[in-house]
């Protein structure tokens, strides 16, 4: 049995935690909870938490993380698009603008303490070509990411990391993860952990 468990189904969140060298169970949290959190550090905590203490009702006495990822563009919080017509008004505010990418990320000990944190990058986008914004939404990528789109993926020909971490824009940022896992009285299973 891994020493922690990541409540989460995201491949994303799978991969960076595995290339990190961190050895794990997952379980599928669920929904993201509820929030009344108007600012974006303070909803994605209260995402993570929710996703967090979900996961631990489905492993108790494991720590678990859980992580939260949203995008916050001219006082508007973008979280995963409704459908393709969501994810088009989506793209087209972001276009020629730089915006906020915000994770949070919760760590629950063995007891079912809270150490939590969440951390800030900032993308700048260019102009997204019609015909490619056209033809992206044709597809999936898409779905299932916060701001309708992935640094790592087809929207990497219009954006670019301007400040922060790579690691929180694609929704797990490492170094907050490794703080709180510490914090929380976790020995992870990984090299030199």
């Amino acid at each position: 049995m891994a020493a922690i468990v990541l409540a989460s189904t995201s491949p994303r969140r799978h991969a960076l935690l595995t290339a990190a060298g961190y050895f794990f169970d997952a379980v599928d949290p669920g929904e993201d909870g509820p929030s009344l959190a108007r600012t974006p550090d303070g909803r994605v905590l209260d995402h993570a938490r929710y996703k967090a203490q979900s996961g631990q009702a489905q492993a108790p006495r494991r720590v678990v993380l859980a992580s939260d990822t949203l995008v916050w563009c001219a006082g508007e919080f973008l979280p995963k698009p409704l459908d393709r017509s969501d994810a088009a008004r989506m793209l087209a505010l972001l276009a020629k603008r730089d915006h906020e990418v915000w994770t949070g990320v919760c760590v629950l000990s063995k007891h079912g303490q809270v150490h939590e944190g969440a951390s800030m990058a900032r993308v700048r986008f260019g102009e997204i070509p019609a015909v490619e914004a056209e033809a992206y939404l044709g597809g999936s990528e898409w779905a299932d990411k916060a701001g309708a789109y992935a640094i790592q993926g087809t929207a990497s020909r219009w954006c670019e990391l301007i400040e922060g971490d790579y690691e929180t824009v694609v929704g797990l940022p490492l170094k907050l993860v490794s703080e709180l896992l510490a914090a929380a009285g976790a020995c992870p299973d990984r090299p030199g952990g």
